[in-house]
């Protein structure tokens, strides 16, 4: 039998004329059965439908149905790349059996997601049966997961660490899908200082209003909601404890209105904000203005970075005036196969008047900075040291390798003593 390219839009034409087939397809052998008013393609089976481009063994048309079923599919889709045993293609819905999915376009994936049953609709894809195979590592099970259409796929992230306060620290950060305009993250956390952490975020979008949503337990309950729309923000939240602070800071509520102009080379921040605020047994109303000026010039080679903060509070008693001046000026090389980048800077911080909050207090002093970094390939490596003239300096480490889809950072902080490991895609 002599081996054709046949294209179906073109069989349509003349079998079907009172027909309009919503796909395209190419295939070695084409066979019509008029008396079931189905078609059969065979042999290096090619099909375009809507934004679907697939391959296949063999492909059944349903034409009075508009319905497809296809055998051994692979290709990309709904923004994925996939593979399946079988599939049954409608208008606005697919279903995958027996299929493999990952977001990474390599021939061999960094990730790659095992599902018993997809479905895949205009705007959401639900998936059951579910088995993550990361890297060389034992296939993960996984809960039946749903998220909107074209976004990355919702994998749960490993995270470790360690910290003065927590110990050492391990577990998962899990997104989570409730609409189309509604997003969050569950994180889970095995702590062995503070025993379990838990965490929901959510984000919900409508139009031009946006809200987040934070629950977190860690040795207490924290967290609180956040309204923004334009340039306004409403805020009623319980602040995680930090540092040497002996209470959180909440604020029930507190509003601001933020706004931002460029004028030549400078950009200016302003930030007016009022609410009442409570730390401890002290609680007071605050109104307070924050000022930013700040721009970043070339000057050859060199890149030259400069900013102003000017912080006025008024307390229902007392009342402070902050100024912090900061700049950097850093350059990057070429060195061979490397990228280098170094920059050196320093801080000066000022206050008057005093605040009855310690998460308000301010630090007075000079600080001197320097940050650099050095990157090949897919790895980089960064350093920051920051601290006064007068004290010892602490140091920032952090070490990155970005994969073609998926990244890890491991990141150490001498002052608190903190080591993290993240790990999420790209």
């Amino acid at each position: 039998m002599m081996k054709d390219k046949l294209i179906i839009l073109l069989f349509m034409l003349i079998a079907l004329p009172a027909m309009a087939a919503p796909w395209r397809l190419e295939a070695d052998l084409l066979e019509y059965f008029p008396e079931e008013d189905r078609a059969l393609a065979q042999g290096a089976v090619f099909l375009e439908w809507g934004d679907y481009t697939l391959t296949a063994n063999s492909a059944q048309f349903a034409l009075g149905e508009t319905q497809i079923k296809l055998s051994g599919p692979r290709g990309r889709g709904a923004g994925l790349y996939l593979a399946a045993q079988d599939a049954v293609m409608r208008p606005g819905n697919v279903e995958l059996f027996g299929s493999q999915l990952t977001g990474c376009g390599l021939p061999n994936p960094e990730y790659l997601l095992f599902s018993q049953h997809v479905q895949l609709t205009e705007k959401r894809v639900s998936l059951w049966g579910n088995r993550l195979k990361l890297f060389g590592l034992p296939k993960i099970p996984l809960p039946p997961l749903s998220f909107p259409r074209d976004s990355q796929l919702p994998l749960p992230r490993p995270q470790f660490g360690s910290s003065a306060t927590r110990g050492i620290w391990a577990g998962l950060a899990i997104p989570n899908f409730f609409g189309t305009s509604r997003q969050g993250t569950l994180t889970l956390l095995a702590s062995a200082k503070e025993g379990l952490i838990a965490s929901q975020e959510l984000e919900y979008n409508l139009g031009s209003w946006h809200a987040n949503a934070k629950v977190l337990w860690e040795s207490g309950l924290w967290g609180g909601v956040e309204i923004r729309r334009g340039p306004w923000r409403l805020v009623a939240q319980r602040e995680p404890w930090a540092g040497d602070t002996a209470f959180p800071l909440v604020k029930i509520p507190e509003l601001s209105y933020s706004t931002q102009l460029s004028i030549g080379g400078l950009t200016l921040r302003q930030n007016l904000s009022f609410g009442n605020l409570q730390e401890g047994d002290v609680e007071s109303l605050r109104l307070r203005s924050q000022t930013i000026l700040g721009g970043v010039w070339s000057l050859g080679k060199l890149e030259l970075a400069a900013s102003g903060l000017l912080v006025a509070s008024r307390y229902s008693q007392e009342q402070m005036l902050g100024l912090s001046l900061a700049s950097t000026m850093g350059r990057s090389w070429q060195l061979g196969d490397f990228i280098a980048t170094a920059s050196v800077g320093g801080s000066l911080r000022q206050a008057r008047g005093s605040t009855p909050f310690s998460h308000d207090a301010p630090s007075p002093g000079l600080d001197l900075t320097f940050s650099g970094s050095l990157k090949r390939g897919a790895w980089k490596l960064a350093i920051a040291r920051e601290g006064s003239p007068l004290e010892s300096p602490s140091y920032k480490l952090s070490m990155r390798r970005d994969g073609h889809c998926f990244y890890w950072e491991l990141d150490y902080n001498e002052r608190d003593g903190a080591v993290g490991l993240k790990m999420g895609l790209r």
